[in-house]
């Protein structure tokens, strides 16, 4: 009797997804201000960089975080802070994130989108 092996990795049903969730909001953030990412990155800090990408791209947390390359546990902190200061609003509906396939909230410090993300659901 042949003894089954469990793989230790896990299967991600969403890797495709990842991969392209990640290039859709760098594409969108370089569309948006003009320049490459790297040209974005230069000279700004951390809260300014995730301020300015949820202008120009509607995602979750993770997903940002992911294709800035911020740490998520900085960027809790920073989304906390764009929250009380009125900057930045999450979705009432929950969407699956495309990097982890849980239910999350969308964020965006883009005024116009404020009113979609506060809608009911989609």
């Amino acid at each position: 009797m042949a003894k089954r092996v469990l793989s230790t990795v896990h299967y991600n049903p969403l890797a495709n997804n990842h991969f392209a969730e990640v290039r859709r909001i760098i594409t969108a953030i370089e569309k948006g201000w003009g320049v490459s990412l790297i040209e974005f990155k230069k000279g700004k800090t951390r809260k300014q960089l995730y301020e300015l990408a949820l202008m120009c791209v509607d995602t979750t947390n993770k997903a940002l975080c992911t294709a800035l390359e911020i740490p998520v546990e900085s960027a809790c902190r920073l989304k906390r802070e764009l929250e009380e200061e009125g900057k930045l609003v999450t979705s009432d509906y929950q969407v699956k994130c495309p990097i982890t396939g849980s239910y999350a909230r969308l964020i965006s410090t883009s005024n116009q989108k404020f009113s979609l993300l506060r809608a009911s659901s989609l």
